[in-house]
């Protein structure tokens, strides 16, 4: 897989290293290395619906359902600031998952299919994907990152410090 480049989706912000060194894991890992989630720029246009406030998110990943993820740069935030987000590809359940990228990856090692909304499932017995052990042991060994333990805590801490991705888009269910 090539390294995806995720400047375009940033704009006029500068990518996050962590996730420039995230996309060259991802280049080198032998598959999948959390659940179907696979790293590239995003567009949040049609999830929005137009492209009014596209520029307040970088997205750089989603799921095999289509579900996008990314750094929500509201309010003039930047992405050593923002909240990362989960833009359901069916609307419902779109929300802050994360209050940085860190903590995102934390529950990435946590090799749940479709996170944004089964991050709860984590401790459920499960075939973990090909390349998990290897991103588990990068993020350990490069940035002292450990999966999360209370994955579910992480997500609702996340989402009450933001505003609503429904009431600040006008989206239903989101």
């Amino acid at each position: 897989m090539a390294r995806p480049d995720f400047r375009p989706a940033f704009g006029q912000h500068p990518v996050p290293q962590l996730l420039d060194d995230l996309g060259e894991f991802g280049a080198d890992a032998k598959g999948y290395f959390s659940g179907r989630f696979k790293l590239g720029p995003e567009d949040a246009t049609a999830w929005l619906g137009g492209p009014e406030h596209a520029h307040e998110f970088a997205l750089f990943g989603r799921d095999a359902d289509g579900s996008q993820y990314g750094f929500w740069l509201y309010d003039g935030r930047t992405p050593a600031d923002a909240p990362i987000v989960y833009l359901s590809a069916g609307h419902s359940g779109s929300t802050v998952i994360a209050a940085s990228l860190e903590e995102f990856l934390s529950l990435l090692a946590l090799d749940v299919t479709d996170l944004g909304l089964f991050y709860d499932e984590a401790d459920r017995p499960r075939k973990h994907s090909p390349a998990h052990a290897d991103f588990v042991k990068w993020l350990a060994d490069c940035f002292e990152l450990k999966p999360a333990t209370q994955a579910a805590r992480v997500v609702k801490r996340a989402a009450a410090a933001h505003p609503s991705l429904a009431t600040r888009y006008g989206r239903k269910g989101a």
